[in-house]
Order: C-alpha cells, then structure tokens, then sequence
C-alpha cells in the first residue's frame, strides 16, 4: 500500500515529466486546460480531506517552476503540481546531426546517453523515501563531476 506522500511524490513526477516533453509543442496547455479539469474534478470528489490552498513549503524545484501559479494546491500537506500549469519552451541549441533517422545521429544520441547512469534514475523514480532520494542524487551529481573532471584530464594528458 501507497502512503499519501508518496502517491502525490509520483504524481508530481509524472506530471513534470509530461511537461518537460511536452513543454516544446505549441499550444499544449489548452490540451492540458481540459485534461487537468478532469483531473481536478476527481481528486476532489475522491479526497476525504480534499485538495487544500494551503500547506508546507513546496520543495525547491516546485517553488521556482510552479510557485507564481494560482492552481498550485496541496494534498496531505504536499504540494501537487498543477497539471494545467505547462510553459511553452523554444528549443535552442539543438545540433542539426542529432536525429535518430541517420547513423551518424544515433550515434551522436548514444554518446550523450554514455555518461547517464540508469539504474540509479530507475532508483530515484521508485524511491519514495526523501532520504534515500538526497543520496541517490548527491551521488549522482558526484559521479557527473568526477566525469567531467577525468575528461578534463584526458585533455590536458592528450594535448
């Protein structure tokens, strides 16, 4: 059985994930106006307690992506991420060899996927206890500079 914060901890994943693939289609959020009415309308009438204006501070990456929103509500004193709340992002800085149609872009995706440890963000995606997930992400973001640090050394020892 699910505790109610880790049922919200996984909606709200799932809801960032949608808006981080989502975020570079045009128009998406009146799509996503009528899917969260549905969505609103549910928890709502399901919730015993309800869905509440106020509770505990939201999380970090909660405040500065969703905190100027007015449909930010609280579920067991955590904050969900409103679903309607998607913002439109131009995609910059794409390289025009990464595609997955051509050999040489397949590959260009595979090298970027190299330095991308997934059991550890299969971890972090099922794990609903908080401290658990600061270690599965401290350890991650060490093993990032430690990359960065030997390619940097590769250079200097290759040049």
């Amino acid at each position: 059985m699910q505790t109610g914060y880790g049922a919200v901890n996984k909606y709200n994943a799932y809801v960032i994930g949608i808006h981080n693939y989502y975020a570079k289609a045009t128009l998406v959020s009146v799509d996503f106006n009528q899917i969260a009415f549905g969505v609103r309308k549910s928890l709502s009438a399901r919730l015993k307690d309800g869905v509440k204006r106020a509770g505990k501070d939201p999380p970090k990456y909660i405040k500065e992506r969703y905190g100027d929103s007015r449909q930010l509500r609280y579920i067991y004193n955590t904050a969900i991420v409103p679903l309607a709340y998607v913002r439109h992002k131009v995609a910059l800085y794409k390289k025009k060899s990464i595609n997955k149609y051509t050999i040489i872009g397949r590959a260009e995706i595979h090298k970027q996927l190299e330095s991308v440890d997934t059991k550890a963000i299969h971890r972090l995606i099922h794990e609903p206890d908080e401290s658990k997930i600061k270690l599965i992400t401290t350890a991650l973001l060490l093993d990032k500079r430690q990359a960065k640090k030997l390619s940097v050394l590769r250079g200097l020892a290759n040049s």
